[in-house]
């Protein structure tokens, strides 16, 4: 009885046995994803890989090997792929291309093939449209090395298949296997078939990409207008998320920055910008809105030159460092000499403004008939500290003389004694 099972298994094992194989090159334009593959209305002309992203150009080799064993059919299919780095060869990242040559050898050999399913087509005596059998590469290497794989072994049922993706039934499907003629498609050792599912793995050019990106550096401005459209100069600009203080076209990296932006008169604009190599310069265009007047106190506006002058009433303390110390000079607020007169006015900061400055002998000779414009006009503006220099000394005006009120105007003292003093500031 064991002599009958044995001699039967062996009768089986060489029942079909014919055995095909070859290699060729593999048209890969017809690349296909992965639900196109079982869709017998897809074909891969109209839906290659050009439509997805992860692609680069390479040249495909297959092996393949048919044959039965134990009366079922058996299929061992091997590929190896070479990456072209010429100058059409592309690599398509997130939607967008780049040439392969570009990257560097050590990124272009670390391109891999992930894995590889395809339609092998073959055309058999029994039957007349070109059948297929859907094969599976197994493991891919790195470029030029054949692919591992275990011949995979299945039922006749479910392993040939016509074009509208039907499988022949047992007794069809040995036919056909037996009626073996070729592969279809072969044109100079190059197979031009309906499908093939490639699967890429590109991470390391992205990792490339993404280093590089993120230590390429871009130009950073920010164009500042008024509601009307008018470029604002002046404004103080801060970058609240770095170090570095803000200057105009300084090389910064691609992120994300927090932006203050602060000018006198206007609201306070604080936003988050995206900086990379695509920010165009309206993005960095910003328009401040004008600020609610504020309620001024403790100054007097010239309506006739737009200077806004200090007009805080002085002390007794100073005035009395003014009287006492005529001679001999001593720093109290808004009296001392002239080097603390400049250096209060530049250090003033009064209804939120800070460009105060110590006036000219002509801005105080222009107000110098509105005078009851300001508080304490008569005995405190009898020597008001000037910026201006005439040789060793420097100026001061008088607007009430010593004699009978007679205004004296300007007259120079030595820059050691001690005056009043009163800022002024633009107010355009």
């Amino acid at each position: 009885m064991k002599k009958i099972i044995l001699m039967a298994l062996l009768l089986v094992s060489f029942a079909y046995a014919e055995t095909y194989e070859g290699e060729y090159y593999y048209d890969t334009k017809y690349s296909v994803t992965e639900k196109c593959f079982t869709n017998p209305n897809c074909y891969g002309n109209g839906l290659s890989s050009w439509s997805k992203e992860d692609f680069f150009s390479h040249k495909l080799k297959i092996k393949y090997k048919m044959w039965t064993l134990m009366g079922e059919p058996v299929i061992d299919l091997r590929v190896k792929y070479e990456i072209d780095d010429g100058p059409y060869s592309i690599i398509r990242i997130d939607g967008k291309d780049y040439k392969i040559k570009d990257f560097p050898k050590e990124v272009i050999d670390k391109l891999r093939i992930h894995s590889v399913k395809l339609k092998l087509p073959f055309v058999s005596k029994s039957q007349t449209p070109v059948l297929h059998i859907d094969a599976d590469a197994g493991v891919t290497g790195k470029a030029n090395e054949w692919s591992y794989n275990t011949p995979a072994s299945s039922n006749w049922d479910n392993w040939i298949k016509t074009p509208e993706e039907k499988p022949l039934n047992k007794k069809d499907a040995i036919k056909a296997f037996k009626t073996f003629e070729g592969i279809a498609g072969v044109e100079n050792g190059e197979i031009h078939s309906e499908k093939i599912v490639i699967t890429w793995d590109v991470s390391a050019a992205k990792s490339y990409l993404l280093n590089k990106e993120s230590n390429d550096k871009y130009p950073f401005t920010l164009n500042l207008k008024d509601e009307n459209g008018k470029p604002i100069k002046d404004a103080k600009i801060y970058i609240l998320n770095i170090k570095p203080k803000y200057t105009p076209g300084m090389m910064l990296k691609k992120g994300t920055y927090k932006v203050k932006v602060v000018r006198e008169g206007y609201k306070d604009l604080i936003k988050e910008v995206e900086l990379d190599k695509n920010t165009k310069p309206e993005k960095l265009t910003f328009a401040l809105t004008k600020s609610a007047p504020k309620k001024l106190v403790d100054v007097w506006i010239d309506e006739d030159t737009n200077l806004m002058w200090q007009n805080e009433e002085y002390s007794q303390k100073e005035i009395d460092n003014y009287k006492k110390y005529f001679k001999k000079a001593k720093a109290v607020a808004k009296t001392g000499d002239w080097y603390h007169a400049k250096s209060y006015c530049s250090n003033l900061k009064l209804n939120g403004f800070s460009n105060w400055k110590l006036p000219t002998i002509e801005e105080l000779e222009g107000v110098r008939n509105k005078r009851k414009n300001f508080k304490q006009p008569n005995d405190t503006m009898r020597n008001l500290w000037a910026s201006t220099s005439a040789g060793s000394k420097k100026l001061v005006y008088s607007f009430v003389g010593y004699d009978k009120g007679k205004d004296i105007k300007q007259k120079s003292y030595p820059d050691a004694v001690t005056n009043f003093i009163r800022c002024v500031r633009d107010n355009k």
